[in-house]
């Protein structure tokens, strides 16, 4: 195991916990008309930026980037951070309108060391709605545009080791976007998973698919890329290397209607997945093996874990928002520590942004 520096945070306001970890997290607070990016340090947050009302954001390395909107400016921009300092490093306007999810703001933003990756929509009355991928050059700001292929219908982009995934919620296709080319590689269509698909067709029609199930995938870098289909089973549909797999392999978790959330993390040292379910009256979370596609366990969560505050991290641990004490937490296997509190006015809206790595 990696040897990380143990740093003692001695929480205030009547925490009274301690956790060793070498992660600086960062929170987006929603409050008015703007949003405020503040970083976790002994045990509370302090203000580093403020954006406009937030879309989407992504990071990498010890840049950040955030999409947000702002009044006076009009329109759109994108704000480059640094997070070693929490200063500005570019502005850039963004024509167009983001792709923004329901829940709130989202890690929809690719970033690498150049350009910074994100998904925009323009609605066209009849004709629908039609997408574009944005390439937007960190040393000038200009954008390339690239229109999404279709069967799209709900697009997600993520980041798959530096590599732009654009993969389709609530269906069925993946593909990766070559910034070389300016053209994505179809990587999953309907002919790969058809006899899920179809499955999942023949059991909506017959009403066997209760309200709120929902198909999504999660990308695992060193692992490959899942589909959760809306019968609950959790599929892996690409290797590492992002190659089509030999042959299917997957794990069921359970009525899909249940899962709320599944994201990549690690665990005992390994990529794997987690998932937030509802079970029994309350939550679960759940830990897949994402190399074996098996499931190492479950641990019930607090009544007032917030399922859309839940991030993942490089240290075999997770982080999410407890409403009913107003605390950011860590959870591992073996325990739960809180790391700072929360205004409980923010407990509802707040999101853990990011999780940079120390050494």
């Amino acid at each position: 195991m990696r040897l990380f520096t143990k740093l003692l945070l001695t929480a205030v306001l009547g925490l009274g916990c301690q956790m060793a970890y070498s992660q600086d997290l960062y929170v987006l607070k929603i409050e008015g008309a703007v949003d405020r990016i503040a970083k976790v340090g002994n045990g509370v947050l302090s203000d580093l930026l403020t954006v406009g009302r937030t879309a989407v954001y992504g990071s990498t390395g010890k840049t950040a980037a955030v999409l947000s909107y702002k009044p006076g400016a009009g329109g759109y921009v994108l704000d480059v951070m640094d997070t070693t300092t929490g200063a500005l490093s570019a502005s850039w306007p963004v024509g167009g309108e983001p792709v923004m999810q329901l829940s709130g703001p989202s890690r929809d933003i690719v970033l690498t060391d150049v350009a910074a990756f994100f998904l925009t929509v323009e609605h066209g009355g009849d004709a629908g709605a039609s997408f574009q991928l944005n390439e937007l050059s960190l040393a000038d700001g200009t954008i390339r545009k690239v229109p999404l292929p279709t069967g799209f219908a709900n697009p997600r982009l993520v980041n798959f080791g530096g590599v732009p995934l654009l993969y389709s919620w609530n269906g069925f296709g993946v593909a990766r976007f070559d910034a070389t080319s300016q053209r994505f590689d179809q990587l999953i269509s309907r002919v790969d998973v058809g006899e899920v698909v179809s499955r999942e067709e023949m059991a909506q029609r017959s009403g066997q698919i209760g309200a709120g199930a929902f198909a999504d995938h999660v990308a695992v870098p060193g692992a490959g890329v899942f589909r959760l289909s809306k019968l609950g089973d959790l599929q892996q549909v690409l290797n590492a290397d992002l190659s089509p797999v030999d042959e299917a392999h997957s794990i069921s978790l359970g009525p899909a209607e249940s899962v709320l959330r599944l994201f990549a993390t690690t665990m005992d040292d390994r990529p794997g997945i987690a998932v937030v379910l509802k079970r029994n009256g309350g939550l679960q979370l759940a830990y897949v093996d994402a190399l074996r596609l098996s499931m190492l366990g479950e641990q019930a969560l607090s009544r007032g874990a917030v399922p859309q505050s839940f991030v993942g991290s490089s240290y075999n641990s997770v982080f999410y928002i407890d409403a009913a004490v107003a605390s950011i937490k860590s959870l591992s296997k073996r325990s739960e520590k809180a790391v700072a509190r929360l205004p409980a006015s923010l407990v509802g809206t707040a999101r853990i942004l990011w999780i940079s790595e120390g050494g």
